[in-house]
C-alpha cells in the first residue's frame, strides 16, 4: 500500500472521530491538549514525526511534538529552520516542500539532513492577527498532501490557537491572582489563611503576622490547628475542616477567639470558603478580622474591591457574573458594554432578556442551548458566536465562562469573559474572498488559454476552406449552381472568421492596430449607428467629458465593445427604457480594482472611463459570477453565442485596461470600461490601399508550418506575379534561404511554428540578408512580437484568416516602404 493509500484510509469520517476523542481528552492544561493536537496531526497523517513549533524572538520552540528522535533539540535559532519562514510570511498560511535534500533548507535547517526528510507539511498557528507559531508534519519520503489534508491541518491549527489564547488567558488570570494576593498581604489587618483539607498551611498573608505573629516562613507547612486554635476547639474545627473538604460546606462567619503566637487571646470575626471540594485541587481559605480593626479593615477592602474594579474595566473585553436560577439575572457586567453594544450596564442589568434578543438570529437557538446544557453539567465552557448592537451591528464574540458552586451540588454564578474578536473574522473573511478572487482570476485565465487555442487552430482550418473556395471559383466555364455553392462557402467562412475573432478577442491574444484617438468623438460619433441598433423605444443619451482625453487602442475594437454593451443592455430591457452613456477621465484605485476581484499588471492610474448603464432587468449574483465566460448566456436558444460580453472584456483587457459590471436585480446594469490615458508621442504609420489589387514581381520566401496553408499562401502571391520560394516550417526555410544565391526581397511567415518560429526566423536571415523586409501571419499571439523585441508599430500583420486582397495590399505596402 502507498503512503498516499495509507493515510487516505483515515480521512474523513475516521478523522473526525479520532478528532472527537481528541477534543473529549482534553484536560485543563492547555500545553497538554496542544501536545495532543500535535500528535494526532502525525498519527492520521502517518508521518515521520509532527510538530508545533512557537517563535519566541529569535528561538524557534517545540512546544508539541510526536515521535521525534532522542536526540532532538527541541530549541534551537529560528533563523533558517522551515517553520521560522512559514510563520514569518505576511500572506501565506500554507507551506508544501518536497525534495528537501535538493533545497537550500538542507543547509539552512540541521533537521532536514540529520533525519533524512523529504517533504515538509505545514500550517501558520495565529493568534489574532499575530502569527505565533506552525504545526507542521514530516515525511522521510515524497508526501502530496490534498484538499482533505489541508483542511484537516488547518483545523488542528486552529485549535491549538484555541489552545494558546485559553493558555494566554490562564496566564492573565494567574497574573490577576497574583496582583490578588498582592492587594491582600496589602490589608493589615484581614488574615487570610489558605490551607488543605488535612489543615495544612499553604497561604499565610501578611497580615497574620500583625494578628497572630507568624510570619509566613514560619507558618506555611505547618498545622493551622496546631497554630492558631486553642486546643479545646482543636476538635470541633478539625471535624469542620474535613466536611467542608468533602461538601464544600463551611460555617458561617462568626466570632471567634483564637490565640497568637505568644498564647494571648485575639478576637477575630472569621469565614471561610472551600475551592473545588472533594477533589485533589480542594484548597480551602479563611479571613479573620480583627474586630479593633474592623471599621479599618472595611475602609481597606473597600479600596482593594475599586482597584480590582479598574483592573476590570481595563481589559479589553467584557466580563460579567450571571446568578443562575430559574429566571437567571446578570448581577455583574462591566461598563465595557457599553463601548462594544451600546448598551450601559443599567439596562443590561434591568432587562434579563435583552442578552438574548441581542444575539445575532442565526445563532441564538445555537448558544442558549449550549448555555443550558453547561448550566445543568457544569463543565467550562468556550462559544464564538454572533451578537447585535444596539444599531444593529454584528459583533464577533468568543466567550468563556467558568461555574461558581453554591449549596452542595448546585451551581451558583456563571463568571464569564466576552472576547470582541470581529477584527479576526474580518479578516478571515477578507482572506476568503481574496481566495476566491484569485480562483475566479485563474479560471478567467485558462479559459483563455483555451479559447486563444482553438481559434488558432480555426484560423488555419478557415484559411484553407475560403481561400480554396475563392481559387475554385475562379476556374472557367464553372457552373452556375456550383459557384453559388461557392459563394455560401465563402460567406460561412467570413461568418466564421468573425467568431474567431472574438474568441481571440477574450483570450487577449486578438491583432490590434491601435491608434491615438479621442475617446469622446468616437462615443459621439457612434450615436447614430447605437440608436438604429437598440431602437426606437430605448431613450439614448451621450454625456461626453469636455476636453480631449487621448488613448492609444484600436478603434474597431473599442467600437465593438461599445456595441457588444449596447446590445446586451438593449437585450435587458426588452419592453423599453433608458440607456446612458457617459465618458470621463477617472482615478483608479488598488481597492477597486481588487473589490471587482482583478489584478494591476501595471502600475498606470490614469484612465478614460466609458460607462454604459441600462434601466433593465439587472443581474443576480449567480449571473453576474459567470458574464465574462466565453459561450455564457442567458438569453433563449439562436438568440446569441454567449461571446459578446467575453470578448468585450478580452479586448479591454488587451488594451491594459478593465471592464466592471455592477448590477441589481430589478434595477438595470452598469458596465464601466477603463482604457488607459495615452502620454507619448502618437504613432500614425499606416498603410492604406484601395481600388485595384496591386501586383509586384519580386522575390518572395513563404514558411508556414501547415502545408496546405502554405500552398495555398503560394498560388496568391504567385497569381499576383511574384516569384515565390516555397520554404516549408521555420526551419526547413532558413535552410532553404542560406542555400538561395539569389536575393530574397521579401519574408512572409506565420509566427507560431514549432521549431524555428517566424520572429526568430526573421531575426536569423537578417543577419546574412539585413535589407530583407517581413510580413507576419497570424491570429495568435500577437504579443510573441513585442517579447521578442520587434516593434509591432513597424511590422505589417496578417490576420488570420485573410484573403488573396489582404496578402496584396500587405505586401505591396511593405516592399513599397
Amino acid at each position: 500500500m502507498s503512503h498516499r493509500r495509507k493515510v487516505q484510509t483515515t480521512s474523513t469520517g475516521s478523522r473526525l472521530a479520532h478528532l472527537t476523542d481528541c477534543f473529549l481528552s482534553f484536560g485543563p492544561e492547555p500545553l497538554e491538549n496542544i501536545g495532543k493536537l500535535t500528535a494526532l496531526a502525525g498519527e492520521l497523517l502517518d508521518s515521520a514525526c509532527a510538530l508545533y513549533n512557537r517563535l519566541n524572538g529569535n528561538i524557534l520552540c517545540s512546544i508539541g511534538h510526536w515521535n521525534v528522535p532522542p536526540d532532538y533539540q527541541a530549541e534551537d535559532q529560528a533563523s533558517g529552520h522551515i517553520c521560522s519562514d512559514l510563520i514569518l510570511k505576511k500572506t501565506e498560511d500554507w507551506m508544501h516542500l518536497s525534495n528537501l535534500q535538493d533545497t537550500p533548507y538542507a543547509d539552512t535547517d540541521p533537521n532536514v539532513k540529520a533525519y533524512g526528510l523529504q517533504t515538509y507539511f505545514g500550517h501558520v498557528v495565529k493568534l489574532g492577527d499575530e502569527r505565533i507559531g506552525s504545526l507542521c508534519v514530516v515525511f522521510k519520503e515524497d508526501y502530496r498532501p490534498d484538499e482533505e489534508d489541508r483542511e484537516f491541518v488547518g483545523i488542528l491549527a486552529s485549535a491549538i490557537a484555541i489552545e494558546e489564547s485559553r493558555r494566554a488567558t490562564m496566564e492573565e488570570l494567574q497574573a490577576n491572582e497574583g496582583r490578588f494576593r498582592n492587594i491582600l498581604d496589602a490589608l493589615p489587618h484581614v488574615a487570610v489563611q489558605g490551607y488543605d483539607k488535612n489543615g495544612v498551611i499553604t497561604y499565610w498573608n501578611k497580615a497574620n503576622e500583625t494578628i497572630y505573629g507568624y510570619s509566613p516562613d514560619e507558618a506555611v507547612g505547618r498545622n493551622l490547628l496546631d497554630l492558631i486554635v486553642p486546643p479545646g476547639m482543636r476538635d470541633t474545627v478539625k471535624q469542620s475542616i474535613l466536611k467542608g473538604a468533602e461538601s464544600g460546606e463551611m460555617p458561617e462567619a462568626s466570632e471567634l477567639t483564637l490565640m497568637s503566637k505568644d498564647g494571648s487571646p485575639v478576637p477575630v470575626l472569621s469565614g471561610h470558603v472551600v475551592f473545588d471540594p472533594n477533589t485533589d485541587r480542594t484548597e480551602m481559605f479563611c479571613v479573620d478580622i480583627g474586630l479593633k480593626e474592623l471599621k479599618k479593615a472595611e475602609r481597606d477592602l473597600a479600596e482593594a474591591e475599586e482597584r480590582y474594579r479598574l483592573l476590570v474595566e481595563q481589559l479589553p473585553a467584557i466580563t460579567y457574573i450571571v446568578e443562575i436560577s430559574d429566571q437567571p439575572r446578570t448581577i455583574f457586567i462591566s461598563p465595557q458594554v457599553q463601548d462594544i453594544l451600546g448598551f450601559t450596564q443599567e439596562e443590561w442589568i434591568a432587562d434579563p432578556e435583552l442578552w438574548a434578543r441581542q444575539l445575532h438570529p442565526d445563532d441564538r437557538d445555537m448558544v442558549v442551548k449550549e448555555i443550558e446544557r453547561k448550566n445543568l453539567s457544569g463543565d467550562p465552557f468556550f462559544l464564538e458566536y454572533r451578537a447585535l448592537t444596539r444599531d444593529g451591528r454584528t459583533v464577533w464574540f468568543r466567550n468563556h465562562a467558568l461555574f461558581s458552586k453554591g449549596e452542595p451540588g448546585e451551581l451558583k454564578y456563571t463568571l464569564g469573559i466576552m472576547l470582541d474578536i470581529s477584527g479576526q473574522k474580518r479578516a478571515q473573511e477578507e482572506l476568503e474572498d481574496n481566495r476566491r478572487r484569485m480562483q475566479a482570476s485563474e479560471k478567467i485565465h485558462a479559459l483563455g488559454i483555451l479559447a486563444g487555442g482553438i481559434a488558432h487552430d480555426f484560423n488555419n482550418l478557415l484559411m484553407i476552406i475560403l481561400n480554396t473556395a475563392y481559387l475554385a471559383m475562379e476556374t472557367e466555364k464553372l457552373p452556375d449552381e456550383v459557384h453559388a455553392y461557392l459563394e455560401d462557402i465563402v460567406s460561412a467562412s467570413k461568418r466564421s472568421s468573425e467568431l474567431t475573432h472574438q474568441l481571440l478577442a477574450y483570450s487577449r491574444r486578438q491583432p490590434l492596430s491601435p491608434s491615438v484617438l479621442d475617446i469622446n468623438q468616437l462615443v459621439i460619433g457612434m450615436e447614430s449607428m447605437l440608436r438604429r441598433i437598440i431602437g426606437e423605444d430605448i431613450d439614448l443619451s451621450i454625456s461626453a467629458a469636455e476636453g480631449c482625453f487621448p488613448v492609444k487602442a484600436d478603434r474597431g475594437q473599442i467600437e465593438q465593445v461599445v456595441v457588444n454593451l449596447a446590445v446586451n443592455a438593449r437585450d435587458a430591457m426588452p419592453r423599453g427604457g433608458a440607456l446612458r452613456i457617459t465618458t470621463e477621465p477617472a482615478v483608479l484605485t488598488e481597492e477597486e480594482v481588487w473589490r471587482h476581484g482583478e489584478e494591476r499588471d501595471t502600475d498606470q492610474k490614469d484612465f478614460m472611463r466609458v460607462t454604459l448603464s441600462d434601466s433593465g432587468v439587472g443581474m443576480t449574483e449567480e449571473v453576474m459570477a459567470h458574464i465574462f465566460e466565453p459561450f455564457y448566456t442567458t438569453k433563449g436558444v439562436g438568440r446569441g453565442t454567449g461571446l459578446g460580453l467575453s470578448s468585450s472584456y478580452g479586448i479591454v483587457k488587451q488594451h491594459g485596461g478593465f471592464l466592471f459590471a455592477e448590477s441589481t436585480p430589478g434595477k438595470g446594469s452598469a458596465f464601466r470600461m477603463y482604457i488607459p490615458l495615452f502620454e507619448g508621442i502618437p504613432d500614425v504609420s499606416e498603410h492604406v490601399a484601395d481600388g485595384r489589387l496591386p501586383r509586384g514581381s519580386e522575390t518572395i520566401l513563404v514558411a508556414e508550418d501547415e502545408p496546405t496553408v502554405r500552398r495555398i499562401m503560394c498560388i496568391m502571391l504567385e497569381q499576383l506575379g511574384y516569384n515565390v520560394i516555397d520554404g516549408g516550417d521555420g526551419s526547413e526555410a532558413l535552410k532553404v534561404a542560406r542555400a538561395y544565391t539569389g536575393s530574397i526581397d521579401l519574408l512572409v511567415t506565420d509566427i507560431v511554428m514549432p521549431g524555428v518560429d517566424g520572429v526568430d526566423l526573421a531575426k536569423e536571415l537578417r543577419k546574412s540578408r539585413p535589407a530583407l523586409k517581413v510580413v507576419f501571419a497570424s491570429g495568435y499571439p500577437m504579443d510573441r512580437l513585442t517579447h521578442h523585441g520587434i516593434r509591432t508599430g513597424h511590422e505589417v500583420i496578417l490576420k488570420k484568416p485573410f484573403e488573396r486582397s489582404d496578402v496584396a495590399r500587405a505586401v505591396h505596402a511593405v516592399l513599397d516602404s
